[in-house]
């Protein structure tokens, strides 16, 4: 007991001589609070770290100075070994600093114009969790995870916001569960860079120059936020992770909202929004939004927690858009978070500006027409179309038919006699098939030859017995054995059974140069000798006319065994295409006779006209060329997807794959049904075949 009182005051001395030199060790320009071991040199205009720091800061705030040399701050704060907290934000640091404590978990350098942070820097800073480099100027070069930070495995959160980055960094950590790339200049997000990332939960991106989402982004199985506002997408990404709760895409320029992801009839992948079963905020305002496919809705959750943002969008009130309108009205305990009078229409331009909460669901009709195809490669059995999907006014996920068949006007058809705008094209149907149209170029084999044929483009929304003639087009197909160029017709759409079950084109059928040169001499001296004695034979025949003139006679009165009362006979060589005509007798009598009769051959040269039936010219004078420069009245036949029954036909649809194009060879019965009721049929109007071909 006698040691322990001995030793006592010896120690207390000691404790006290450590307070005492903690409390003098605090630098004069900073604030200390020794019991928490936080430190206070912000907003004193240092120009360098401050000396003389306590060795057992915890926290130290050096914000809002002017510190320049990170030099200076490395060895200065390198012995403080218990730093777990550094806040460095608005100086005039341009590089990071090398060595700084191991123990630091929470660096924060933002507002510094920092270009520069080494590989060496970081790779030291084995316990970071969370490192904040906003409001900078770094660059993917002057980024160290150009080389993959292999020994910072703690961190959590990584802050680079606002600085000239134009990738997304490689290398960095899976660790990551927060990274914001706000407001930089990225234009991409490529799968391999961020896939192996799948501690990721929350992924801001706002504010950046992306065009499309890469890949597949459904690995990020943590993700639940992903900030995609304010950028230049056109489509959703094509795969988007199924844990989703928050997906903003505003101030985008995306123009539909698709069922199921893939490729539009315009070559632009999508996705869709299926997966996303836990989504609960959604935003796509302000973007170029017009249409919502059919069902594209149906995964969302509707548990009075979903938040959808629809406003500032250029909506097309049409056919399409009676799903969003009935989604809408349905689903009231989904919250909307803009108000209603804000969810507009902005086409057709009746209804510009016409809350669509508004309207009734009978107003969105589909009334257009339009011609964007051409015809090409016209051979004796058939010819090709392309159609350009990218100029057309129906949205990308709506299907596209061609409609074709031989034409009732036959050889009077042309162009002129499309100018009718009171009957629709299939009037001028003798028969015809219908084929979805797969691919911008399209093959039409097996036709008649020397056949007029009708051929129409039109939507799966569209009432066959509803199509303008202005979507149309005539077609004639060449003789069997003329093709154009010359030459005998090698049938190059013609195909037939090869061996394998596969089909393969016929054996071009080519005839050689010089037979073609023989036969046009051939044919040249035959010609020149028809000609010669044409002429010869004309000179003989009007000489033996000059010679019989005293053949024809005139015969009057009142009848008689050879003529009839005020008829001129004429005997003798008289050609078969004069008639004889009757005279009134009134005018014609025995006693006025002329003394000479002239022959009438040698007077006129007589042509036999024919002409082909055509039908009336349009009566407002239109014509055109089967383009679709000519106008029609949108109530005369058109557009519509109001009917009610179903349309019973003989057309067929058919299609055979060959070299990559779509040929027609075969047919079946089939009957279209255009949809009225979007909800009721589960899509829009189509064609389906049964077993009987009656519907």
């Amino acid at each position: 007991m006698s040691s322990f009182h001995h030793h006592h005051p010896t120690t207390a001395l000691l404790l006290l001589l450590v307070l005492v030199t903690s409390a003098l060790s605090c630098p004069d320009e900073c604030r200390c609070r020794g019991k928490d071991g936080v430190v206070y040199c912000n907003e004193r205009d240092l120009t360098s770290a401050p000396e003389s720091i306590p060795p057992d800061t915890k926290i130290l705030f050096l914000q809002s100075n002017a510190i320049e040399s990170s030099q200076e701050v490395q060895e200065r704060l390198e012995p403080l070994t218990s730093l777990v907290r550094l806040v460095l934000d608005q100086n005039n640091l341009v590089s990071f600093p090398d060595r700084l404590p191991v123990s630091l978990t929470k660096l924060s350098i933002n507002r510094n114009g920092m270009k520069f942070v080494g590989k060496n820097a970081l790779s030291r800073l084995t316990n970071l969790k969370q490192l904040e480099l906003e409001f900078n100027n770094i660059t993917n070069a002057g980024f160290v995870s150009n080389v993959p930070l292999e020994n910072v495995l703690s961190l959590r959160e990584l802050l680079l916001a606002h600085n000239s980055l134009t990738a997304v960094p490689r290398g960095l950590p899976a660790t990551i569960e927060v990274l914001n790339l706000n407001s930089n200049r990225i234009n991409s997000l490529p799968e391999d860079i961020i896939r192996h990332m799948t501690s990721l939960e929350k992924l801001y991106l706002q504010d950046n120059l992306i065009q499309i989402v890469e890949g597949d982004l459904s690995a990020l199985n943590q993700l639940s936020l992903l900030d995609l506002s304010k950028n230049q997408l056109r489509e959703i990404p094509y795969m988007l992770p199924g844990n989703l709760s928050d997906l903003r895409m505003s101030s985008n320029r995306i123009r539909y909202i698709y069922k199921e992801k893939g490729v539009n009839t315009k070559g632009q992948v999508h996705g869709d929004l299926q997966n996303l079963k836990k989504l609960e905020q959604f935003d796509v305002s302000g973007n170029l939004l017009e249409s919502v496919e059919f069902d594209s809705f149906k995964s969302l959750p509707i548990n009075g927690r979903l938040s959808i943002g629809l406003e500032n969008n250029p909506w097309r009130c049409d056919c399409n858009l009676k799903y969003l309108k009935r989604w809408l009205t349905s689903h009231t305990d989904a919250i909307v978070t803009s108000r209603e009078s804000n969810i507009q229409c902005t086409t057709p331009t009746d209804f510009s500006q016409v809350a669509i909460g508004s309207m009734d669901l009978d107003a969105f009709r589909c009334t257009r027409t339009e011609h964007l195809f051409d015809v090409h490669d016209v051979t004796s059995h058939g010819f090709s179309i392309t159609y350009d999907a990218s100029q057309s006014m129906e949205a990308p996920y709506v299907k596209m038919w061609l409609m074709y068949g031989l034409a009732k006007c036959e050889d009077s058809c042309d162009d002129d006699s499309l100018e009718r705008d009171d009957i629709t094209a299939t009037s001028w149907f003798s028969s015809y098939k219908m084929m979805e149209i797969l691919s911008p170029r399209v093959n039409v084999v097996e036709l008649a030859p020397r056949a007029s044929h009708l051929v129409c483009v039109l939507s799966a929304n569209q009432d066959p017995n509803r199509v303008c003639l202005d979507q149309c087009d005539l077609v004639r197909t060449l003789n069997n054995d003329v093709i154009p160029g010359g030459g005998m017709n090698p049938l190059p759409t013609e195909y037939e059974e090869g061996t394998g079950g596969e089909t393969a084109p016929r054996e071009k059928r080519v005839i050689p140069n010089w037979a073609i040169v023989t036969l046009s001499c051939v044919i040249a001296i035959a010609f020149v000798i028809a000609m010669f004695a044409l002429v010869l034979w004309k000179v003989r025949n009007n000489k033996r006319h000059h010679h019989k003139r005293h053949h024809l006679r005139y015969h009057g009165g009142n009848g008689g065994a050879t003529g009839g009362a005020g008829m001129i006979r004429m005997t003798g060589n008289v050609p078969p295409f004069i008639m004889q005509r009757t005279t009134p007798p009134s005018q014609m009598t025995s006693h006025s006779a002329p003394p000479n009769i002239v022959d009438a051959d040698h007077e006129f040269d007589v042509a036999l006209m024919t002409t082909r039936h055509k039908s009336p010219p349009p009566a407002n004078g239109n014509h055109g060329n089967g383009g679709g420069g000519r106008k029609y009245p949108s109530d005369s036949c058109c557009y519509s997807d109001s009917h009610a029954d179903s349309i019973e036909t003989t057309a067929t649809v058919t299609s055979l794959q060959h070299g990559g194009r779509d040929y027609v060879t075969s047919s079946e019965a089939m009957s279209y049904h255009p949809h009225h009721d979007v909800i009721g049929n589960g899509g829009y109007g189509g064609y389906h075949v049964n077993s009987s071909g009656v519907v």
